[in-house]
This record gives C-alpha cells, structure tokens and sequence, in this order.
C-alpha cells in the first residue's frame, strides 16, 4: 500500500513537470528539436496524466458492481443495467473525445473531462442511494471521463512525432499502471471509509490531473 502511495506522489510531481514537455498548440506538428530518440525522463512526465486519470476512473469503476449490489441495494438485472449504460457512455465519450481533439484542441478536451469527471465523481458519492440518479450518473462518469484518454493520445502524437508508436505504447502501460494502483488504493479505501471517501479520493486525483494540464495551457508556448 505504502509503495503504491509513493508511485501516486512522484506521479502527481511528474504530472506538473508537463508544463516543460508538452506544447500549448495542438496543431503546430511535433515540437521542434524532438524528431530524435525521445528521453526517458520526458516520457514519464508526458504520460503521467493517464495514470492520474486511470486512478481516478478505475478506483471507482472497479468497485461499481460491489457498490451497487450491496449498499445501492441493485439485483442482478439492474446491475447488468447500468454497466450497459456505463459502457454506452464510455463508447460515446472515447467518440467525442477524438472528434473535440481535432475540433477544438486536445488539451481543452483533457482539462474539461478531468473537471467533468471530478464533477460526476462527487455526484455519485453524495447521492448514491437515489437509483435513477446512481443511472443517469454511470452514463455521465463514463462519457466524461473517457473523452481525456482519446485527447491525451493526440498530445502525445502531436509533442513526440517522431516515435507515436513509443509514446502510446509508454501511455498505454501508465493507463494499466494507474489501474493497478487505483484498484489497490480504492479496495483499501472502500472497505475502511465507504464508497463516498473512494469518489473523494478519485475527485482529488482527478483535479490534480487538471490542474497540471491547465498549467500547460496557462504556460507560455516558448517555455514548453
């Protein structure tokens, strides 16, 4: 538990070291001077937003079946149910999120579904014995928040043209790598705290991820 922490912690700092590796504009191509072999230290600050965002998604998704069951009192049918709208929404949002990118800028997308997501999360903490509301919000939590991850793929494409195959296999690692800790952590918070303290910890999580890409939109392009 104490080491997944500290992988939390230094990935928090790696996230706000982006403000150095990744460009304000979208649309300007690869930055310049990056067309070489991409470093390793820029590589774990370029995709430590993903797994920000995968431990604020996961931690909660995982633990959506036990939560429904056992204390939003859901049977089998509804369960099924709302993971059917749950994967709607993650389907739609994935859609949107690419679309948006190209649309109106990858990193625009990425702060406003980390926010959205955030905004979600507490819905669901503080209102999940209502049923059609916990519904409605499993849609909601999946179309927010998936649209980051398509988004954030573009950045990475867009920063280190030279190596996209690299960079999105590095993300996809720190996709599964948020998973693993977001699961690990949330187990531990849901069975000590209740589900409401796991959509705070995830809300926290989330907010960090924005808050370290809206540094990266505030930034001067010269500096990044």
């Amino acid at each position: 538990m104490s080491l997944l922490l500290g992988w939390l912690i230094f990935l928090l700092i790696a996230s706000f070291m982006t403000t150095r590796n990744l460009r304000q504009e979208d649309s300007m191509g690869a930055a310049p001077g990056l067309t070489g072999q991409v470093a390793t230290i820029d590589k774990v600050p370029a995709v430590s937003t993903t797994t920000l965002w995968a431990f604020a998604l996961y931690g909660v998704y995982t633990y959506l079946g036990v939560e429904l069951r056992q204390h939003a009192h859901f049977g089998s049918g509804l369960v099924a149910v709302g993971l059917a709208i749950y994967g709607a929404g993650a389907l739609a949002g994935n859609l949107a999120g690419g679309s948006f990118a190209d649309s109106r800028g990858a990193q625009t997308v990425v702060l406003s579904s980390l926010v959205a997501l955030a905004i979600v999360l507490i819905m669901l903490g503080a209102l999940s014995s209502l049923h059609l509301v916990l519904l409605v919000g499993l849609g909601l939590f999946s179309f927010c928040a998936y649209p980051c991850f398509s988004a954030h793929q573009k950045r990475l494409v867009t920063r280190f043209g030279s190596q996209p195959g690299a960079l999105l296999a590095w993300n996809n690692t720190a996709m599964y790598l948020g998973i693993l800790m977001g699961s690990a952590v949330g187990g531990r918070i849901l069975a000590s705290a209740g589900f409401p303290a796991l959509t705070a910890a995830a809300v926290a999580v989330a907010l960090a991820a924005a808050l370290s890409t809206r540094r990266v939109m505030a930034a001067p392009s010269h500096q990044l």
